[in-house]
């Protein structure tokens, strides 16, 4: 029940992050259940077992141990992957703690960097079941907050030749193409955008 009203409450509007957030009584029910089926024999568990262990080892040893880096941002001590830690300093050299800062796409650098997000929406994305309202109302926050920079993940132009990609971010992309300009492209392709002065 706990899962069925969470999951009713993301509904209206599901995006991957909301889904996230609410699935973890699946997870939990889904195990129990699981243990108590007579039709899984002990084998299937253990097997299963092993196997969930295993992946959870590798992602452990490969993302923590192997390839990481330890750094210091206003957030607080983390470890990265070189190619994020790059990122990161170069937006922490740009944002500064407490400032509007809009992340199109996953909102993962909003912690480490100390930075707010300047809309209602958990996050701007092709993806994210934004609605056209939403995105005129994004971009009036955006003028309104006058937001210093935007960090613009390239697979937000998947598909697209130019500005005029037509989907429901273009209203925002000409935005950004209009009031930003470009200062700085990483090595995964995303963009980071600074506000020209008016």
């Amino acid at each position: 029940m706990v899962g069925l009203f969470l999951f009713l409450e993301v509904e209206g509007s599901v995006t991957w992050l909301r889904l996230f957030a609410v699935s973890l009584p699946g997870f939990v029910l889904a195990v129990w259940n699981m243990g108590r089926s007579q039709d899984l024999r002990r084998s299937t568990i253990i097997a299963v077992c092993v196997v969930l262990g295993g992946i959870a080892a590798y992602q452990v040893v490969s993302k923590h141990v192997v390839s990481s880096t330890h750094a210091e941002l206003p957030g607080g001590r983390f470890a990265t992957t070189p190619q994020n830690y790059e990122e990161l300093r170069i937006l922490a050299a740009h944002a500064h703690p407490g400032e509007f800062f809009l992340q199109a796409g996953w909102p993962g650098d909003y912690i480490p960097l100390q930075v707010r997000n300047p809309l209602y929406v958990p996050t701007l994305g092709r993806w994210d079941g934004v609605s056209d309202q939403d995105i005129v109302l994004s971009v009036r926050e955006m003028r309104s907050k006058r937001v210093p920079y935007v960090l613009w993940k390239r697979d937000m132009d998947e598909g697209c030749s130019s500005i005029d990609c037509n989907d429901s971010l273009s209203p925002f992309r000409t935005y950004l193409h209009s009031s930003y300009t470009p200062v700085e492209t990483f090595q995964d392709g995303d963009v980071l955008w600074q506000k020209l002065d008016d």
